[in-house]
Protein backbone atom coordinates (compact mmCIF):
# COMPACT_ATOMS: atom_id res chain seq x y z
CA UNK A 1 0.00 0.00 0.00
CA UNK A 2 2.94 2.50 -0.16
CA UNK A 3 2.12 2.71 -3.42
CA UNK A 4 -1.03 3.88 -2.99
CA UNK A 5 -0.64 6.52 0.19
CA UNK A 6 2.32 7.86 -1.99
CA UNK A 7 0.44 8.29 -5.35
CA UNK A 8 -2.50 9.71 -2.91
CA UNK A 9 -0.09 12.44 -2.04
CA UNK A 10 0.98 12.77 -5.50
CA UNK A 11 -2.60 14.14 -6.35
CA UNK A 12 -3.52 15.68 -3.01
CA UNK A 13 -0.91 18.10 -2.75
CA UNK A 14 -0.77 19.51 -6.33
CA UNK A 15 -4.51 19.76 -5.70
CA UNK A 16 -4.19 21.45 -2.58
CA UNK A 17 -1.35 23.76 -3.83
CA UNK A 18 -3.69 24.79 -6.43
CA UNK A 19 -6.35 25.60 -3.98
CA UNK A 20 -3.82 28.54 -1.76
CA UNK A 21 -3.11 29.75 -4.40
CA UNK A 22 -6.55 30.79 -5.97
CA UNK A 23 -7.03 31.30 -2.34
CA UNK A 24 -4.11 33.43 -1.31
CA UNK A 25 -4.69 35.87 -4.74
CA UNK A 26 -8.22 35.97 -3.27
CA UNK A 27 -7.14 36.78 0.20
CA UNK A 28 -4.70 39.64 -1.61
CA UNK A 29 -7.66 40.62 -3.48
CA UNK A 30 -9.66 41.41 -0.09
CA UNK A 31 -6.07 42.94 1.32
CA UNK A 32 -5.89 45.36 -1.90
CA UNK A 33 -10.06 46.43 -1.49
CA UNK A 34 -9.72 46.22 2.54
CA UNK A 35 -7.03 49.17 2.51
CA UNK A 36 -7.16 51.06 -0.68
CA UNK A 37 -11.32 51.04 -1.17
CA UNK A 38 -12.35 50.48 2.24
CA UNK A 39 -14.02 48.26 4.73
CA UNK A 40 -17.61 48.92 3.42
CA UNK A 41 -16.03 47.71 0.20
CA UNK A 42 -14.27 45.33 2.12
CA UNK A 43 -17.84 44.08 3.52
CA UNK A 44 -19.19 44.30 -0.11
CA UNK A 45 -17.30 41.69 -1.56
CA UNK A 46 -18.49 39.17 1.21
CA UNK A 47 -21.97 40.01 0.44
CA UNK A 48 -21.12 39.29 -2.86
CA UNK A 49 -19.72 35.81 -2.10
CA UNK A 50 -22.88 33.70 -2.51
CA UNK A 51 -22.90 34.71 -6.28
CA UNK A 52 -18.60 33.21 -6.70
CA UNK A 53 -20.46 29.89 -4.67
CA UNK A 54 -23.44 29.54 -7.28
CA UNK A 55 -21.00 29.53 -10.11
CA UNK A 56 -18.35 27.85 -8.28
CA UNK A 57 -20.34 25.39 -7.16
CA UNK A 58 -22.11 24.87 -10.84
CA UNK A 59 -18.71 24.15 -12.44
CA UNK A 60 -18.03 21.53 -9.39
CA UNK A 61 -20.82 20.08 -10.02
CA UNK A 62 -20.30 20.05 -13.69
CA UNK A 63 -16.16 18.97 -13.23
CA UNK A 64 -16.37 16.55 -10.01
CA UNK A 65 -19.98 14.52 -12.01
CA UNK A 66 -18.00 14.14 -15.19
CA UNK A 67 -14.21 13.64 -14.06
CA UNK A 68 -16.40 10.52 -11.60
CA UNK A 69 -17.89 9.08 -14.53
CA UNK A 70 -14.56 9.81 -16.95
CA UNK A 71 -12.41 7.93 -14.22
CA UNK A 72 -14.97 5.10 -13.84
CA UNK A 73 -14.62 4.83 -18.10
CA UNK A 74 -11.02 4.63 -18.12
CA UNK A 75 -10.65 2.08 -15.31
CA UNK A 76 -12.28 -0.24 -17.44
CA UNK A 77 -10.62 0.50 -20.51
CA UNK A 78 -14.05 2.38 -22.10
CA UNK A 79 -12.05 5.52 -23.41
CA UNK A 80 -13.99 6.83 -26.04
CA UNK A 81 -16.90 6.88 -23.25
CA UNK A 82 -14.44 9.16 -21.04
CA UNK A 83 -13.95 11.43 -23.50
CA UNK A 84 -17.88 11.80 -24.45
CA UNK A 85 -18.24 12.80 -21.10
CA UNK A 86 -15.34 15.69 -21.00
CA UNK A 87 -17.07 16.96 -24.42
CA UNK A 88 -20.28 17.14 -23.04
CA UNK A 89 -19.26 18.37 -19.60
CA UNK A 90 -17.29 21.17 -21.11
CA UNK A 91 -20.72 22.49 -23.48
CA UNK A 92 -22.75 22.27 -20.32
CA UNK A 93 -20.00 24.43 -18.39
CA UNK A 94 -19.97 26.95 -21.23
CA UNK A 95 -24.02 26.98 -21.82
CA UNK A 96 -24.43 27.18 -18.09
CA UNK A 97 -22.02 30.28 -17.08
CA UNK A 98 -23.39 32.33 -20.07
CA UNK A 99 -26.68 31.50 -18.67
CA UNK A 100 -25.97 32.86 -15.44
CA UNK A 101 -24.48 35.87 -16.37
CA UNK A 102 -27.22 36.95 -18.40
CA UNK A 103 -29.57 36.08 -15.10
CA UNK A 104 -27.34 38.17 -13.32
CA UNK A 105 -27.22 41.03 -15.50
CA UNK A 106 -31.05 41.53 -15.93
CA UNK A 107 -31.89 40.97 -12.35
CA UNK A 108 -28.83 43.00 -10.56
CA UNK A 109 -31.16 45.17 -8.80
CA UNK A 110 -33.48 42.44 -6.82
CA UNK A 111 -30.18 40.18 -6.49
CA UNK A 112 -28.02 42.68 -4.37
CA UNK A 113 -31.18 43.41 -2.38
CA UNK A 114 -31.63 39.74 -1.62
CA UNK A 115 -27.71 39.61 -0.36
CA UNK A 116 -28.49 41.95 2.35
CA UNK A 117 -26.89 44.83 1.19
CA UNK A 118 -27.98 48.33 2.93
CA UNK A 119 -27.90 51.43 1.47
CA UNK A 120 -24.52 52.20 2.48
CA UNK A 121 -22.94 48.74 0.53
CA UNK A 122 -25.41 48.54 -2.34
CA UNK A 123 -23.44 50.43 -4.78
CA UNK A 124 -20.47 48.19 -4.08
CA UNK A 125 -22.32 45.35 -4.33
CA UNK A 126 -23.58 46.10 -7.55
CA UNK A 127 -20.37 47.64 -8.83
CA UNK A 128 -18.58 44.66 -7.76
CA UNK A 129 -21.24 42.06 -9.71
CA UNK A 130 -21.64 43.99 -12.34
CA UNK A 131 -18.51 43.39 -14.08
CA UNK A 132 -17.82 40.27 -12.76
CA UNK A 133 -20.59 38.51 -14.06
CA UNK A 134 -19.02 38.42 -17.31
CA UNK A 135 -16.51 36.09 -16.68
CA UNK A 136 -18.60 33.44 -15.37
CA UNK A 137 -18.38 30.91 -18.34
CA UNK A 138 -14.58 30.94 -17.22
CA UNK A 139 -15.11 30.50 -13.83
CA UNK A 140 -17.03 26.92 -14.94
CA UNK A 141 -15.23 25.73 -17.67
CA UNK A 142 -12.17 26.70 -16.33
CA UNK A 143 -12.45 24.81 -13.17
CA UNK A 144 -13.52 21.58 -15.07
CA UNK A 145 -10.60 22.04 -17.19
CA UNK A 146 -8.09 21.82 -14.13
CA UNK A 147 -9.71 18.71 -13.06
CA UNK A 148 -9.58 16.44 -16.44
CA UNK A 149 -6.37 17.68 -17.12
CA UNK A 150 -5.25 16.00 -13.33
CA UNK A 151 -7.62 12.93 -14.49
CA UNK A 152 -5.46 12.74 -17.78
CA UNK A 153 -2.31 12.39 -15.52
CA UNK A 154 -0.69 15.64 -15.11
CA UNK A 155 -1.33 17.32 -11.46
CA UNK A 156 1.45 19.70 -11.94
CA UNK A 157 0.04 21.75 -14.78
CA UNK A 158 -3.44 22.93 -13.37
CA UNK A 159 -1.28 24.26 -10.26
CA UNK A 160 1.22 26.29 -12.82
CA UNK A 161 -1.65 27.55 -14.49
CA UNK A 162 -3.50 29.14 -11.12
CA UNK A 163 -0.36 30.30 -10.24
CA UNK A 164 -0.30 32.61 -13.28
CA UNK A 165 -3.84 33.75 -12.92
CA UNK A 166 -2.46 34.58 -8.94
CA UNK A 167 0.49 36.64 -10.23
CA UNK A 168 -1.98 38.47 -13.25
CA UNK A 169 -4.64 38.66 -10.59
CA UNK A 170 -2.09 40.65 -7.84
CA UNK A 171 -0.56 42.42 -10.18
CA UNK A 172 -3.58 43.86 -11.73
CA UNK A 173 -5.07 44.69 -8.40
CA UNK A 174 -1.82 46.96 -8.16
CA UNK A 175 -2.68 48.52 -10.84
CA UNK A 176 -6.36 48.89 -11.21
CA UNK A 177 -6.37 49.80 -7.25
CA UNK A 178 -3.05 51.32 -6.15
CA UNK A 179 -2.67 53.40 -8.86
CA UNK A 180 -5.85 54.28 -10.92
CA UNK A 181 -8.20 54.01 -7.82
CA UNK A 182 -11.13 52.25 -9.81
CA UNK A 183 -12.79 50.75 -6.41
CA UNK A 184 -14.66 47.17 -6.43
CA UNK A 185 -14.74 47.64 -10.25
CA UNK A 186 -11.36 47.13 -10.83
CA UNK A 187 -10.79 44.10 -8.49
CA UNK A 188 -13.41 42.46 -9.90
CA UNK A 189 -11.85 43.06 -13.82
CA UNK A 190 -8.66 42.26 -12.35
CA UNK A 191 -9.81 38.99 -11.13
CA UNK A 192 -11.97 38.05 -14.15
CA UNK A 193 -9.16 38.51 -16.44
CA UNK A 194 -7.11 36.77 -14.16
CA UNK A 195 -9.81 33.65 -14.28
CA UNK A 196 -10.31 34.06 -18.26
CA UNK A 197 -6.15 33.93 -19.13
CA UNK A 198 -5.69 30.86 -16.63
CA UNK A 199 -8.56 29.39 -18.39
CA UNK A 200 -7.25 29.94 -21.70
CA UNK A 201 -3.72 28.30 -20.53
CA UNK A 202 -5.96 24.99 -19.41
CA UNK A 203 -7.19 25.08 -22.53
CA UNK A 204 -4.29 25.09 -24.78
CA UNK A 205 -2.97 21.78 -22.68
CA UNK A 206 -5.86 20.10 -23.26
CA UNK A 207 -5.90 20.82 -26.88
CA UNK A 208 -1.96 20.56 -27.70
CA UNK A 209 -1.04 17.77 -25.04
CA UNK A 210 -3.56 15.81 -23.69
CA UNK A 211 -2.82 11.96 -23.95
CA UNK A 212 -6.82 11.28 -23.55
CA UNK A 213 -9.08 13.93 -24.03
CA UNK A 214 -9.83 15.38 -27.69
CA UNK A 215 -12.29 18.10 -28.57
CA UNK A 216 -14.62 16.06 -31.01
CA UNK A 217 -18.82 16.25 -32.22
CA UNK A 218 -21.08 13.79 -30.53
CA UNK A 219 -24.62 13.21 -30.83
CA UNK A 220 -25.18 13.84 -26.87
CA UNK A 221 -28.27 12.42 -24.70
CA UNK A 222 -29.87 14.28 -22.64
CA UNK A 223 -29.94 10.97 -19.80
CA UNK A 224 -25.73 11.76 -19.88
CA UNK A 225 -26.71 15.43 -18.38
CA UNK A 226 -28.45 14.06 -15.81
CA UNK A 227 -25.90 11.45 -15.08
CA UNK A 228 -22.95 14.11 -14.65
CA UNK A 229 -25.74 16.28 -12.18
CA UNK A 230 -26.68 13.30 -10.32
CA UNK A 231 -23.24 12.46 -9.76
CA UNK A 232 -21.88 15.95 -9.15
CA UNK A 233 -24.93 17.55 -7.43
CA UNK A 234 -23.70 16.83 -3.63
CA UNK A 235 -21.41 18.77 -4.91
CA UNK A 236 -22.74 21.36 -6.05
CA UNK A 237 -24.50 21.78 -3.12
CA UNK A 238 -21.75 21.94 -1.09
CA UNK A 239 -20.16 25.05 -2.83
CA UNK A 240 -23.63 26.54 -2.70
CA UNK A 241 -24.26 25.75 0.92
CA UNK A 242 -21.27 27.79 1.71
CA UNK A 243 -23.05 30.82 0.20
CA UNK A 244 -26.23 29.92 1.61
CA UNK A 245 -24.14 29.93 5.08
CA UNK A 246 -22.54 33.48 4.33
CA UNK A 247 -25.68 34.84 3.38
CA UNK A 248 -27.61 33.24 7.03
CA UNK A 249 -24.92 34.50 8.74
CA UNK A 250 -25.04 37.94 6.92
CA UNK A 251 -27.96 38.77 7.57
CA UNK A 252 -27.93 37.01 11.69
CA UNK A 253 -24.76 39.57 12.01
CA UNK A 254 -26.03 42.73 10.53
CA UNK A 255 -28.94 42.29 12.46
CA UNK A 256 -27.39 41.70 16.03
CA UNK A 257 -24.03 43.51 15.08
CA UNK A 258 -24.43 45.91 12.32
CA UNK A 259 -21.67 46.94 9.91
CA UNK A 260 -18.74 45.94 12.20
CA UNK A 261 -20.19 42.31 12.27
CA UNK A 262 -20.61 41.83 8.77
CA UNK A 263 -16.87 43.21 8.03
CA UNK A 264 -15.66 41.37 10.64
CA UNK A 265 -17.05 38.14 9.08
CA UNK A 266 -15.75 39.15 5.72
CA UNK A 267 -12.27 38.81 7.10
CA UNK A 268 -13.02 35.45 8.87
CA UNK A 269 -14.76 34.54 5.48
CA UNK A 270 -11.30 35.87 3.52
CA UNK A 271 -9.26 33.55 6.27
CA UNK A 272 -11.79 30.66 6.44
CA UNK A 273 -11.29 29.97 2.78
CA UNK A 274 -7.48 28.95 2.87
CA UNK A 275 -8.79 26.50 5.50
CA UNK A 276 -11.96 25.07 3.31
CA UNK A 277 -10.26 25.12 0.32
CA UNK A 278 -7.22 22.85 1.66
CA UNK A 279 -9.33 20.47 2.66
CA UNK A 280 -11.91 20.55 -0.60
CA UNK A 281 -8.34 20.73 -2.35
CA UNK A 282 -7.19 17.41 -0.32
CA UNK A 283 -10.87 16.17 -1.27
CA UNK A 284 -10.60 16.45 -4.92
CA UNK A 285 -7.02 15.46 -5.25
CA UNK A 286 -7.94 12.01 -3.98
CA UNK A 287 -11.49 11.57 -5.57
CA UNK A 288 -9.77 10.45 -9.03
CA UNK A 289 -7.89 7.67 -6.84
CA UNK A 290 -11.11 6.58 -5.40
CA UNK A 291 -13.47 6.58 -8.03
CA UNK A 292 -10.84 4.34 -9.86
CA UNK A 293 -10.35 2.29 -7.09
CA UNK A 294 -14.40 1.61 -7.28
CA UNK A 295 -14.36 1.10 -10.41
CA UNK A 296 -11.81 -2.00 -10.19
CA UNK A 297 -13.82 -2.67 -6.53
CA UNK A 298 -10.49 -2.89 -4.70
CA UNK A 299 -12.22 -3.14 -1.31
CA UNK A 300 -8.55 -2.58 0.53
CA UNK A 301 -7.90 -0.11 -1.46
CA UNK A 302 -10.94 2.27 -1.10
CA UNK A 303 -10.65 1.44 3.39
CA UNK A 304 -6.77 2.57 2.69
CA UNK A 305 -7.61 5.87 1.04
CA UNK A 306 -10.23 6.44 3.94
CA UNK A 307 -7.54 5.70 7.07
CA UNK A 308 -5.02 7.87 4.98
CA UNK A 309 -7.22 10.81 4.33
CA UNK A 310 -8.86 11.21 7.48
CA UNK A 311 -5.58 10.99 9.25
CA UNK A 312 -4.24 13.57 7.11
CA UNK A 313 -7.60 15.85 7.44
CA UNK A 314 -7.62 15.67 11.11
CA UNK A 315 -3.70 17.06 11.43
CA UNK A 316 -4.81 20.00 9.11
CA UNK A 317 -7.65 20.83 10.64
CA UNK A 318 -5.60 21.00 14.42
CA UNK A 319 -3.05 22.88 12.25
CA UNK A 320 -5.53 25.97 11.50
CA UNK A 321 -7.04 26.15 14.68
CA UNK A 322 -3.53 26.29 16.41
CA UNK A 323 -2.71 29.24 13.81
CA UNK A 324 -6.31 30.85 14.42
CA UNK A 325 -6.60 30.63 18.02
CA UNK A 326 -1.83 32.16 18.76
CA UNK A 327 -1.73 34.26 15.51
CA UNK A 328 -5.80 36.07 14.78
CA UNK A 329 -4.83 39.51 15.91
CA UNK A 330 -1.86 39.45 13.17
CA UNK A 331 -3.93 37.53 10.35
CA UNK A 332 -7.01 39.81 10.48
CA UNK A 333 -4.95 42.79 10.97
CA UNK A 334 -3.79 42.80 7.19
CA UNK A 335 -7.45 43.43 6.17
CA UNK A 336 -8.68 46.38 8.15
CA UNK A 337 -7.55 49.91 9.33
CA UNK A 338 -8.44 50.36 12.71
CA UNK A 339 -7.72 48.75 15.68
CA UNK A 340 -10.85 48.55 17.13
CA UNK A 341 -11.95 47.03 13.91
CA UNK A 342 -8.93 44.46 14.20
CA UNK A 343 -9.37 43.37 17.89
CA UNK A 344 -13.11 42.64 17.26
CA UNK A 345 -12.48 41.15 14.12
CA UNK A 346 -9.58 38.79 16.02
CA UNK A 347 -12.03 38.12 19.16
CA UNK A 348 -14.47 37.09 16.51
CA UNK A 349 -12.31 34.96 14.81
CA UNK A 350 -10.79 32.98 18.13
CA UNK A 351 -14.90 32.17 18.45
CA UNK A 352 -15.12 31.02 15.05
CA UNK A 353 -11.84 28.85 14.19
CA UNK A 354 -12.87 25.48 16.51
CA UNK A 355 -15.24 24.54 14.11
CA UNK A 356 -12.18 23.96 11.59
CA UNK A 357 -11.88 20.89 14.18
CA UNK A 358 -14.78 19.17 12.02
CA UNK A 359 -15.36 20.83 9.00
CA UNK A 360 -12.44 19.31 6.80
CA UNK A 361 -14.04 15.94 8.02
CA UNK A 362 -17.20 16.83 6.90
CA UNK A 363 -15.87 18.00 3.29
CA UNK A 364 -14.18 14.70 3.20
CA UNK A 365 -16.73 12.55 4.03
CA UNK A 366 -19.09 14.09 1.83
CA UNK A 367 -16.35 14.17 -1.19
CA UNK A 368 -16.18 10.05 -0.36
CA UNK A 369 -19.45 9.19 -0.96
CA UNK A 370 -19.90 11.11 -3.70
CA UNK A 371 -16.34 9.62 -5.84
CA UNK A 372 -17.91 6.11 -4.52
CA UNK A 373 -21.42 7.18 -6.21
CA UNK A 374 -23.50 7.54 -2.77
CA UNK A 375 -24.92 10.71 -3.73
CA UNK A 376 -27.86 10.52 -1.07
CA UNK A 377 -24.91 10.34 1.38
CA UNK A 378 -23.22 13.13 0.68
CA UNK A 379 -26.20 15.09 -0.16
CA UNK A 380 -27.52 14.16 3.09
CA UNK A 381 -24.06 15.80 4.73
CA UNK A 382 -24.43 19.08 2.83
CA UNK A 383 -27.86 19.82 3.13
CA UNK A 384 -27.37 19.69 7.39
CA UNK A 385 -23.84 21.17 7.42
CA UNK A 386 -24.95 24.04 4.85
CA UNK A 387 -28.91 24.75 5.57
CA UNK A 388 -30.30 22.84 8.54
CA UNK A 389 -27.40 23.10 11.31
CA UNK A 390 -25.84 26.66 10.99
CA UNK A 391 -29.74 27.95 11.40
CA UNK A 392 -30.17 25.97 14.81
CA UNK A 393 -26.70 26.68 16.00
CA UNK A 394 -27.31 30.58 15.05
CA UNK A 395 -30.44 30.39 16.64
CA UNK A 396 -29.49 28.88 20.24
CA UNK A 397 -26.56 30.78 20.37
CA UNK A 398 -28.13 34.26 19.69
CA UNK A 399 -30.25 33.19 22.40
CA UNK A 400 -28.55 31.35 24.71
CA UNK A 401 -25.02 32.55 24.61
CA UNK A 402 -25.77 36.39 23.86
CA UNK A 403 -25.21 38.01 20.66
CA UNK A 404 -21.43 38.48 20.92
CA UNK A 405 -20.93 34.80 20.90
CA UNK A 406 -22.84 33.72 17.50
CA UNK A 407 -19.69 32.95 16.16
CA UNK A 408 -19.36 29.54 18.17
CA UNK A 409 -22.30 28.74 15.69
CA UNK A 410 -19.97 28.09 13.24
CA UNK A 411 -18.43 25.03 15.53
CA UNK A 412 -21.56 23.89 17.03
CA UNK A 413 -23.11 23.47 13.47
CA UNK A 414 -19.75 21.22 11.99
CA UNK A 415 -20.18 19.38 15.49
CA UNK A 416 -23.57 17.89 14.44
CA UNK A 417 -23.10 17.32 10.87
CA UNK A 418 -19.83 15.29 12.17
CA UNK A 419 -22.26 12.74 13.80
CA UNK A 420 -24.51 12.36 10.80
CA UNK A 421 -21.13 12.10 8.04
CA UNK A 422 -19.68 9.52 11.09
CA UNK A 423 -22.14 7.76 11.19
CA UNK A 424 -22.46 7.66 7.38
CA UNK A 425 -19.16 6.36 7.09
CA UNK A 426 -19.21 3.64 9.36
CA UNK A 427 -22.41 2.21 7.76
CA UNK A 428 -21.31 2.42 4.24
CA UNK A 429 -17.60 0.69 6.06
CA UNK A 430 -19.76 -2.31 7.30
CA UNK A 431 -21.83 -2.53 3.98
CA UNK A 432 -18.11 -2.69 1.89
CA UNK A 433 -16.81 -5.67 4.41
CA UNK A 434 -19.46 -6.91 4.63
CA UNK A 435 -20.22 -7.25 0.56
Amino acid sequence: MKALTKKIFQFAIPSITSMWIFTLYTIVDGIFVGKYVGSLALGATNLAMPIFNLSFGIGIMIAVGASTLISISFSQKNMKQGNYYFNLATLLAFFLGTCLSILCFFFLRPLVHLLGANHSLFPYVSDYIRVILFFFPFYLCGYGWEIYIKVDGNATYPMLCVLLGAFINIGLDYVFLALFHTGVQGAALATGLAQMITSFALLFYIMKYSKTFRIEKYRFRISSVFSIIKTGFSEFFTEISSGILILIFNHFLFFHLGERGVISFSTISYLSSLVIMTMIGFAQGIQPILSFSYGKKSKSEILHIFDVSIFSIMSLGIFFLFLACFFSKNLVKYFLSTETETLFAAIALKKYSPSYLFMGLNILFSAFFTALKKARFSLLITFCRGIVFPIVALFLCSRSLGRENLWFAAFFSEAMTFLISFYLYQRYKKELLND
